[in-house]
């Protein structure tokens, strides 16, 4: 079987996230509602798209280089600290950016954005992280 590049990225990605300190659940699933959520924080890390850039002139996926956006949609439980989803946020950007593991799946990978809800379920905060992987395909 071959393993593509997007499975090594989410492979990663749990594997990355599960060294968070913050972080006591990471999931390749689809995110629970913050108010049926058990477990804090818990991570979703889901697909949220994938564009694609003419490289060169073909007709097959290896003429183009792939941008894999990556959710990591986020369940913080702050009742003991009204900022703790702040080190959970910033725990979970430095263990992606500073892992050198997932540089063997992409070219390049970047914050995009972090979107936070409108803490209508505080002291339970939900927001969500969205990372850009730049990958390209090689011809086998």
């Amino acid at each position: 079987m071959i393993i593509t590049k997007h499975r090594e990225i989410f492979t990663s990605m749990k594997e990355i996230l599960e060294t968070c300190s913050n972080v006591s659940r990471v999931s390749l699933s689809g995110h629970q509602a913050i108010n049926s959520e058990d477990t804090f924080a818990s991570v979703y890390v889901i697909p949220g798209a994938d564009s694609f850039t003419s490289r060169t002139t073909g007709t097959s996926v290896h003429s183009y280089d792939n941008s894999l956006f990556v959710r990591c949609i986020v369940n913080d439980n702050c009742i003991d600290d009204e900022l703790n989803w702040t080190d959970t946020r910033d725990q979970i950007i430095q263990a992606v950016l500073a892992d050198s593991e997932i540089w063997k799946q992409a070219v390049n990978r970047d914050v995009v954005s972090v979107v936070y809800d409108d803490m209508n379920n505080f002291p339970l905060v939900t927001f969500e992280i969205l990372f850009e992987f730049s990958l390209r395909e090689e011809c086998n």
